[in-house]
């Protein structure tokens, strides 16, 4: 027997009375669903508010939600002759810091990586490219802050014998 996701043999485990009797039934889920679907919620209402602000910006948008292996970019646009790549991130509150500061160095390799990727499946076209950041801060119903980082990091790997000996100088 075939399933095509885990939903469905979740599904068809219940129907057919093979639901282990240790098992909560999905009468238990709904808080924590509710919970992650308003995460979810609100990254995609950032992802579209942030697709606007960079066409307003003059971008054209060209992708959303890039998928490669386990990378994803969430925006993929061209400025001119560059080609972008955009990291949104959004939050309901700055308490823990500014948005952005959540895309660190393993965030930003990931992205680097995705993005080396679709110019892989574009044949490798001769054109340049940058990676950006857009942080948003939506409390409720109004975007509170919105910040476009242009060129925000680069896909060259930095050791850290260079990166220290930058820090001296």
């Amino acid at each position: 027997m075939a399933f095509e996701t885990p939903a469905t043999l979740l599904v068809e485990m219940r129907d057919t009375g093979d639901w282990p009797a240790d098992m909560p039934d999905s009468s238990t889920w709904p808080s924590f669903s509710k919970r992650r679907a308003a995460h979810l919620r609100l990254g995609q209402r950032g992802e579209r508010l942030a697709a606007r602000l960079l066409q307003e910006l003059g971008l054209d948008v060209l992708m959303r939600n890039y998928r490669h292996g386990k990378g994803e970019i969430d925006i993929v646009a061209r400025d001119g002759e560059v080609l972008c790549f955009v990291e949104v991130k959004t939050r309901r509150h700055a308490r823990r810091g500014r948005p952005a500061d959540a895309v660190g160095r393993e965030k930003r390799r990931m992205i680097a990586q995705t993005g080396q990727n679709y110019l892989r499946e574009l044949g490798w076209p001769q054109v340049a490219h940058r990676f950006d950041i857009v942080e948003l801060v939506i409390p409720r119903w109004q975007v509170e802050f919105a910040a476009y980082h242009r060129a925000a990091f680069t896909d060259e790997p930095q050791s850290r014998r260079g990166r220290n000996q930058r820090e001296r100088q």
